[in-house]
Parts: structure tokens; C-alpha cells; sequence
């Protein structure tokens, strides 16, 4: 097993607002930076299990001018299933297309190479191995791989970062007493074919956890569950997540301690917390 939940992505409309609400409720927000092309920047909140949200934001540069308008005139709907802009499809359009909130979801890989080609060999089709980049405030940069299935329910994946991420003791404490993720739930329209994909991609069986009513499955990730919901049985989770056809995530937090209220009644910008 080499491909581990890694990360969130959660659009944000405004980072610098989204910033301040996340600090109010009592998260530690640290800068991230520009990605490169300029269309995107992100802040991350990062947890001692190693997972982390990533508040995603677009730019208000000419470049993403131009984006928005072959978005609006749908010209970008031809590189959905592009091996070689595929990827970049998937992350533009959700944040211009979809409300804040989770629009993804990442898992991390300690062996890149072998994952990429051992999903693509079991039939999951997936992007070029995109090599991507963004520039940290002040100064340096940090690369990495990554590569998404056509599948939009499924996650996309990384490889380590370049060079390694360097955080201090403290910027994974926070107020709030918020440790890690435990849990994403990603509610599915096919679900048994979905559970079938996610065997696949993962290279591991889910755990039954609902096995009379066929209606729930979970996936083991060292500190991170995946649970998988069938739609059609879950009317209420239905209407607590959202999504259109990409799977609608809520997550679980971990703490030490019982979570200090009231963050949850703090503007989160979407973030589905269950």
C-alpha cells in the first residue's frame, strides 16, 4: 500500500477573507503561495497526522481572464478528458464552476512512478504526469508530480514534495484542538461501481461496514477512513454535502481534547464538517 490521503482542496472565493475566518475559528493558517501560471494561490492548514486543507483561490490575473472566458463560451469542456491538460481542466473548472467548499480531494504517493503505471494498468485511465510548482511567499519554490484519474468521483495524486516540507512544532497546534483528519465521506451515484474503482485505485479492499444494506464501504488509510455512501440512501448527507457530479466530501476532524466550540459556527466557506 503506497497511496495515502493526503489533503483536502477547498475553494475559496476570497483567500484572504478565507484566511481570517479559518484563524477566527481557531485554525493555524499558514501562506502558501502562487502556483505556477499564475491562475491559482492557496494557503494550507496542516494537522500532526500529516494530512492538511488547502484554502484554494483563483487570481485576478489577465491569464485567468482569459480562462473564465473560454469557461463561459465552453471552450474548455474539449480538454476534460486530455491526457495532457486534463488535470488543469479539472482544477479551473471546479473553482470557477462549483460554490466554496471541498471541490477535491488528495492522496499521496511514496512510490509515484510505480502507483501511476499500476493504476493505469488496471484500467483506470489517467492524465500525463503533470509537473507542478508553486513559488512560497519570500522566496523558494516547491515541485512536485501529480496526475488525476477521468473519473471525476475519484481523488487525484502526488508525489513527495521537492524539496521536503519543513514545518516547526507549532504550526500544527492549533486553538481549537483540531489533530488531523479522520474521515472524508464521498456520497456516489454508482455506488457499487464506485467502490469497485476505488479497490482499483487504491490497490486495497474496502472494509463492509454496512454490509446488510449494501449501502456503505470504508477505506483503511493509516490515520485517514475513506467512506464511500451510497446517494440514494442517504437523503439527509445528501443535503448536508454538495457536489454536481464529482462526489460531494464532508470531513471528520481528530483532537486531543473535545473540540473548543463554537469554531464550527464560524464561516468555514463551505467546508462540510459531519
Amino acid at each position: 500500500m503506497s497511496l495515502y490521503f493526503d489533503h483536502v482542496v477547498l475553494n475559496v472565493g476570497d483567500l484572504d477573507n478565507a484566511c481570517k475566518d479559518f484563524e477566527k475559528a481557531g485554525f493555524k493558517v499558514i501562506p502558501g503561495g502562487v502556483h505556477g501560471g499564475g491562475l491559482s494561490r492557496n494557503a494550507l492548514i496542516f494537522f500532526k497526522d500529516d494530512s492538511f486543507i488547502e484554502l484554494f483561490a483563483l487570481t485576478g490575473s489577465w491569464k485567468f481572464a482569459i480562462i473564465k472566458l473560454f469557461q463561459k463560451l465552453k471552450f474548455l469542456r474539449r480538454y476534460q478528458y486530455s491526457k495532457k491538460w486534463g488535470l488543469a481542466y479539472r482544477f479551473y473548472s471546479r473553482a470557477m464552476e462549483l460554490k466554496p467548499g471541498i471541490a477535491d480531494i488528495c492522496f499521496l504517493s511514496d512510490d509515484y512512478k510505480s502507483d501511476y503505471d499500476r493504476i493505469h494498468g488496471d484500467g483506470i485511465f489517467l492524465t500525463k504526469s503533470m509537473l507542478a510548482r508553486r513559488i512560497k511567499p519570500g522566496s523558494g519554490t516547491v515541485k512536485w508530480e501529480m496526475a488525476s484519474p477521468f473519473i471525476n468521483e475519484l481523488p487525484f495524486f502526488r508525489s513527495a514534495y521537492s524539496p521536503p516540507r519543513e514545518l516547526q512544532p507549532e504550526d500544527v497546534v492549533h486553538p481549537n484542538s483540531v489533530t488531523g483528519i479522520n474521515k472524508v465521506t464521498v456520497v456516489v451515484l454508482d455506488y457499487k461501481d464506485m467502490t469497485s474503482k476505488y479497490e482499483t485505485f487504491l490497490g486495497q479492499p474496502p472494509n463492509v461496514i454496512s454490509a446488510k444494506e449494501g449501502n456503505r464501504n470504508r477505506f483503511g488509510l493509516k490515520k485517514t477512513e475513506i467512506d464511500l455512501v451510497k446517494a440514494s440512501d442517504e437523503k439527509t448527507l445528501q443535503e448536508q454535502l454538495r457536489g454536481k457530479g464529482i462526489g460531494m466530501y464532508g470531513i471528520s476532524f481528530s483532537s486531543h481534547e473535545k473540540l473548543k466550540e463554537p469554531f464550527l459556527a464560524e464561516n468555514l466557506h463551505g467546508l462540510t464538517v459531519i
